[in-house]
């Protein structure tokens, strides 16, 4: 059984982590990951087709970011390799799973890191999209210094492999 101060030290700590990408662009109120990953969640369950596990894609939505409350969320100019990366992501997942009791988390995490289902892949298209709806709900809420939107949905064009989430993607004006 999961210790449930444990849950709670997990849960508080991905609340508290604010998005590093927002911060470095001096987003006012900067979301936090808790706030992205049920951004993903939400958008899994209003999304995710009849082909799909949905219990699977909530899943993977739910947690997809979880060890960045231990080793930090990094972004594309971070100094960091991917190798790097993928490491201390690897350390942190285990030592969450290892804490909560719940060794499917590092199953989940490889399962997104590797992209090896059609519901890895189709959460990794909404983890990019997500990005972009909330660069929008900045950019029409005026909350960072100069215009997000550009940035992050040429980003997601160029990278968002899911077929659904491209979709919705150019539908993003």
């Amino acid at each position: 059984m999961t210790d449930i101060n444990e849950v709670i030290k997990v849960i508080g700590e991905v609340k508290s982590l604010r998005r590093s990408g927002w911060i470095k662009r001096n987003v006012s109120l900067p979301e936090s990951d808790a706030d992205h990953q049920w951004g993903v969640a939400f958008l899994a369950l209003l999304y995710a087709d009849e082909a799909l596990d949905k219990l699977k894609c909530l899943k993977l939505a739910l947690v997809h970011d979880i060890q960045e409350c231990i080793c930090g969320d990094f972004t594309l100019v971070d100094e960091i390799t991917p190798e790097q990366k993928h490491q201390l992501e690897l350390a942190a997942i285990t030592e969450i799973a290892r804490r909560l009791n719940f060794p499917e988390l590092a199953d989940l995490f490889d399962e997104f890191e590797e992209q090896k289902t059609a519901e890895a892949k189709f959460v990794k298209g909404l983890d990019k999209l997500e990005t972009v709806c909330q660069a929008q709900y900045y950019d029409n809420h005026k909350q960072a210094p100069a215009p997000l939107i550009p940035e992050f949905k040429s980003y997601a064009e160029r990278t968002v492999k899911d077929e659904t989430a491209k979709r919705l993607l150019s539908e993003i004006v």
